[in-house]
């Protein structure tokens, strides 16, 4: 009998050591990845607002160029 609860002890810690190695490993890939994808989509939006600004800053420019032609 104590053999047998030896083993189930034994056995439980190895499959309690793997499944919390699994899971930490996994936790910093998904980590990795959510943060990789916050960084492109970072990168989108300030792209997005120069090229909205540099658009504003020409039609600015085109309106100031029409008013001065009047």
């Amino acid at each position: 009998m104590l053999i047998f609860l030896s083993v189930i002890i034994i056995f439980s810690a190895i499959v309690g050591y793997m499944v919390n190695r699994e899971m930490t490993e996994n936790i910093k890939h998904m980590a990795t990845e959510k943060t990789k994808g916050d960084v492109k989509l970072g990168y989108a939006y300030l792209l997005k607002t120069q090229q909205l600004k540099q658009h504003e800053q020409a039609s600015m420019g085109k309106d100031l160029r029409l008013s001065q032609t009047k």
